[in-house]
Parts: structure tokens; C-alpha cells; sequence
């Protein structure tokens, strides 16, 4: 079992990787074409006719993490977790062939646009990094536990964490559109940052892997029950 869960893991790491080597080619293709050398300058104001092919893109992408997801897992736990590793590891690795590619980011304080669902999302490239990070961590220790018949449970402390916690992170990388908003979905689209809520990032960051901590380790399952499971872990 433990050598299926391994060979199953490098596959799922190396499709991530691949889908970050095309992830980056994309953006390599649409930098080409739309003449873009720097995002906040360069990018279209306004959606054009490629702007829903993009939309459709990035939703297509998240269904092909969360089949392999699906594929790659025994147990629900598993499979969940193979799909939010599996997205964590496709972002980092996005961000490093687009490094190889186009030269971007020459540092991890360069802004990027990150999302377009269901408005642009800015941020410089550290927040994203962090938030992979994160995911990738999470996603593997709950396939762990999944696998190792451990159970996991997402209790109502953490979901409330990481609500709050997603709320806010979501809110700082959306600050420029939401600000416009009250001008109507064009202006938002359009809206550029001029400065980053680093701080109300990080308290939601803070909140979410505090969250993730607490369910992907089993702490929150109680005293009992961890005691419980480390006997038998021992038999």
C-alpha cells in the first residue's frame, strides 16, 4: 500500500508540473499577443473575445486538477487532498517555467494578475507562492491520512477559520476591483492597484493555515480520540 501511495504521489506531482509547463506557455502566448511587457501598463482594460476563452481556461484547469484528484485517491480524504496538492504543486511550478519562459517574476514583490473569476484578482507574486505553499502542505497531509485510513474531519472551528480567513485574503487580492465596483463590472475589470493590503492578506493566510493545521494533523479530532489512534498506530 505504501509504495502504491508513493507511485501514485510522484505521478500526481509530476502531472501538476506538466500542467504548470502549460499554464506558463499560455501566459507566454497571450504576452505575445497582446504586446504585454508589464501587466499593470500592458493588460486590456476591456474584456475582448479572448477574455471568455481565458474564463473558460482557467475553470478547465480547475477541473483537470480535481479529476486527477478524483483518479489518484482511495478514500474521499485522498482523493480531496490529491486535488489541492495537485493545485498547490501546478501553481509553484507555474510560476517557475514562467520564470524559464518569459523571465517573469524577477522577484517575488513584482505584481501579477493571478484570477479572473469572478473579478481580477492582483497581488504580488509572494502572496500567490504563499498560498500554494500552503495548499500543497494541506492537500498532501490529508491524502496521508486518507490513505493511512486516519480520519479526517473538518469540524465547525476550522470551517469558520477558514472562511473567515479565505474572506479576507480574497478581499486583499480583489481590492482594486471592488473598489470600482460601484462604477460597474467595467471599471472593475479595469481598476489597477496601486498598493497591496499585505496586512489583511496575511491575517486571512494566517487564519486559513491555522485552519488547515489544525484538520490536516488531526488536532482537532480531541484528546480521546488521538490517544485512540495512536495506540492502535502502535499495534
Amino acid at each position: 500500500m505504501a509504495g502504491d501511495f508513493r507511485r501514485r504521489a510522484v505521478a500526481v506531482t509530476a502531472y501538476a508540473v506538466a500542467m504548470g509547463y502549460a499554464e506558463a506557455a499560455v501566459v507566454a502566448y497571450l504576452r505575445a499577443l497582446y504586446g504585454i511587457s508589464d501587466l499593470l501598463r500592458d493588460v486590456p482594460a476591456r474584456p475582448d473575445a479572448l477574455s471568455w476563452v481565458e474564463l473558460g481556461r482557467e475553470a478547465a484547469t480547475l477541473a483537470m486538477l480535481a479529476a486527477v484528484g478524483q483518479a489518484a485517491g482511495h478514500t474521499r480524504p485522498s482523493r480531496w487532498g490529491a486535488f489541492l496538492y495537485a493545485w498547490g504543486v501546478w501553481d509553484l511550478a507555474y510560476y517557475g517555467w514562467l520564470r524559464v519562459l518569459v523571465g517573469f517574476p524577477k522577484s517575488l514583490a513584482e505584481w501579477d494578475l493571478l484570477f479572473l473569476i469572478p473579478l481580477p484578482w492582483w497581488a504580488p507574486v509572494w502572496a500567490p507562492v504563499l498560498a500554494a505553499i500552503l495548499l500543497a502542505w494541506f492537500g498532501a497531509a490529508v491524502a496521508a491520512r486518507g490513505e493511512a485510513g486516519l480520519p479526517v474531519r473538518v469540524d465547525a472551528g476550522s470551517i469558520g477559520l477558514a472562511c473567515a480567513g479565505s474572506v479576507a485574503a480574497l478581499a486583499a487580492v480583489m481590492a482594486p476591483a471592488l473598489t470600482r465596483l460601484g462604477e460597474g463590472w467595467q471599471a472593475a475589470v479595469a481598476a489597477r492597484p496601486e498598493g497591496f493590503p499585505w496586512g489583511l492578506y496575511l491575517a486571512g493566510w494566517t487564519a486559513v493555515a491555522w485552519a488547515s493545521w489544525r484538520v490536516g494533523t488531526g488536532r482537532n479530532l480531541g484528546a480521546d480520540r488521538l490517544r485512540e489512534l495512536r495506540a492502535r498506530a502502535r499495534l
